[in-house]
């Protein structure tokens, strides 16, 4: 109930720090070719009779993985390492501990099995970021650093973890 109470507290300041937070993510998305934003959706809610709130804002950003050849042809990663990728971050591998959206099997691309890695914004930081400045540069620095992060454990593939 706390957590709820923050967030609504905050409501005001969410559209905001949300179109904010969208624009530096596409922005590093779009900045890389082993990077691939996926198209979402935006919410339909007028047969509810809602009208527009902060929840119009995009708050999952899915993307691909990619590596690049000597000459610069994309290949898709496959599910299984876009797996390993993820635990990898999210065990600190390379430096700081990343959490991102778990993978989400979404296809194949190229004849590849792929998943989508995610970069989404939960109400906690919304709360903490909606009236705070600092807080909001942080949570949209976090976002270019763990991208980095990513692409770095990429470029330096090691033995596949083993999971038991």
């Amino acid at each position: 109930m706390t957590e709820l109470r923050r967030f609504r507290a905050a409501e005001r300041g969410a559209a905001a720090f949300l179109r904010d937070f969208g624009l530096a993510v596409r922005a590093a998305l779009a900045g890389d070719a082993r990077l691939e934003a996926l198209p979402v959706a935006p919410l339909q809610r007028a047969a509810l009779g809602v009208g527009p709130g902060w929840d119009l804002e995009q708050s999952v950003f899915p993307f691909l993985l990619f590596r690049l050849d000597a000459a610069g042809a994309r290949r898709p990663l496959g599910r299984e390492e876009t797996r390993e990728l993820y635990l990898r971050l999210q065990d600190g591998a390379g430096g700081r501990r990343y959490q991102l959206g778990q993978p989400v099997n979404c296809g194949m691309r190229d004849g590849v099995p792929v998943s989508a890695l995610r970069l989404c914004v939960s109400a906690r930081m919304i709360a903490d970021a909606a009236d705070d400045a600092q807080c909001r540069a942080a949570l949209i620095e976090d976002v270019g650093a763990a991208l980095e992060q990513l692409l770095r454990l990429l470029d330096a593939p090691v033995a596949p973890l083993k999971t038991s």
